[in-house]
């Protein structure tokens, strides 16, 4: 599955995502489109290649006072969804089931039977994205009712990103642990289930934890798990969640993992990257200034600072992301901090992220969209201006951290440069005033800085 079609990503400089772009590497390896709109563009070319759409709906809201008004309720809501009513699209996912011993799933499944018992909706198929269905009766007899009818079951399994292989592999087995319960709740669910993976690399919503691991090397070795572990044989689909989480670059390594595990059917890794990265020492400053030369523009304008929180603001995890670079601008001269990049392989393409904020605005729990004047320089390297942007985002509407949440967001600055390595070293310079040797910005205004992350760039 490619989830969702047509969507642009939260970042918006990455996109567009629409047919010309996935045609480059995600249309031929995937079977089935997910779409959020009642007219998605390309349908009847789509279908005609004996592909399929199915449209994404919610739970129901359910206010019947007794079980026939509840089930006639779910089962109104479901069957008025475009993926049951529309001719050319296939059926309906709904999003999401978070199981437990409830009542409600006795409605949900009495709901589905009564779908596949219509024979209007012949051929009409039920996708349920699920958590765990399975540990009491009520949801297992849900998940039976699901494949019994020929629907799926997605399990959203988003591992994430770990500190280290290690760490990894225990996520993993915590998988295959999860998937025999699986197969021993519900005999015959593996070819009838679709595993749904995260591939959120970039705000407002991501999984991309740490800048000093490899988000793609991440991705590659959780297909192959599920493309060499026996105990998911004969698995039934892969999916990941979702585009619009994802920069560009992310959603064509995920085309080129479905086809390398999924339809050519490899088993060695598709790429033999490291893991853990090396371009860049302290890429968070959790260990203070150690790696980075920092020039002040004047006594106590630069210093390394924490916040609990932010990196949780910044689309991350609580535990991590809270250590920053701070700088106040001066109107002698910049504060400059700066790094060797090394570990390059010359003549290969490299991005470069970074994040920054208004400090003032994370302790006065104000903010609003500006663009944070900052410049990058990247001595010795060839910058593709082209792919290069800065982009102003908020936090996820769904985090609340202090007086920021939804109607009252924190702003940030996405930085993101791609480059191509002339030899094995480059610099990274970074100075908190403009390019043109002014200012560029109000004096005095604290900037903060973190998630500096240089890793190997797909070509195209």
């Amino acid at each position: 599955q490619y989830v969702y079609y047509p969507r642009d990503p939260k970042i918006k400089p990455h996109g567009p995502y629409d047919w010309q772009f996935l045609s480059r590497d995600v249309l031929a390896n995937v079977t089935t489109l997910v779409t959020q709109t009642d007219s998605p563009p390309h349908l009847d070319r789509w279908t005609s290649m004996g592909r399929k759409m199915i449209s994404i709906t919610s739970l129901p809201r359910i206010n019947g006072k007794d079980a026939s008004e509840q089930i006639g309720e779910a089962y109104a809501h479901w069957t008025n969804a475009t993926g049951m009513k529309h001719p050319s699209i296939n059926g309906i996912i709904v999003d999401e089931f978070t199981g437990g011993d409830l009542p409600i799933y006795r409605v949900y499944r009495e709901a589905v039977e009564r779908i596949y018992a219509n024979p209007d909706l012949a051929g009409r198929s039920f996708y349920a994205v699920s958590t765990l269905l399975y540990g009491n009766k009520v949801t297992e007899d849900f998940a039976r009712a699901v494949i019994a009818g020929g629907g799926r079951v997605c399990w959203e399994s988003y591992f994430g990103e770990y500190a280290d292989r290690e760490e990894a592999r225990d996520a993993f087995d915590g998988m295959v642990r999860k998937m025999v319960g699986w197969q021993e709740a519900l005999p015959g669910i593996t070819d009838r289930m679709i595993i749904v993976l995260g591939y959120m690399a970039q705000p407002t919503y991501s999984t991309n934890f740490y800048p000093s691991v490899d988000f793609k090397v991440g991705m590659d070795m959780q297909v192959r798990l599920l493309a060499t572990h026996p105990v998911f044989f004969g698995l039934g689909g892969l999916s990941q969640w979702a585009s619009s989480y994802a920069d560009e670059e992310t959603v064509r390594w995920s085309g080129r993992l479905y086809r390398h595990y999924c339809i050519e059917g490899n088993t060695e890794p598709l790429t033999d990257d490291p893991y853990v990265l090396t371009h860049i020492r302290n890429a968070d400053f959790d260990d203070g200034a150690t790696g980075w030369t920092v020039e002040a523009a004047e006594p106590g304008s630069t210093a390394i600072r924490a916040r609990e929180g932010y990196g949780y603001l910044g689309a991350r995890s609580r535990q991590v992301g809270n250590h920053f670079l701070w700088t106040r601008r001066s109107a002698s001269k910049a504060n400059t901090f700066s790094q060797q990049i090394r570990n390059l392989k010359p003549g290969r393409l490299y991005s470069l992220k970074m994040v920054t904020a208004d400090y003032q605005n994370l302790l006065n729990g104000v903010s609003a969209r500006k663009a944070d004047r900052v410049h990058i320089a990247l001595d010795g390297v060839d910058v593709d201006d082209t792919r290069s942007f800065q982009f102003s985002f908020p936090q996820h509407y769904g985090r609340v951290l202090g007086p920021f949440k939804r109607g009252n967001l924190f702003w940030m600055n996405y930085h993101w440069r791609v480059f191509r390595a002339r030899r094995s070293t480059a610099r990274l310079v970074v100075r908190d005033w403009a390019d043109d040797g002014q200012p560029g910005g109000p004096v005095g205004q604290e900037l903060i800085y973190n998630f500096i992350e240089v890793q190997p760039y797909l070509e195209e």
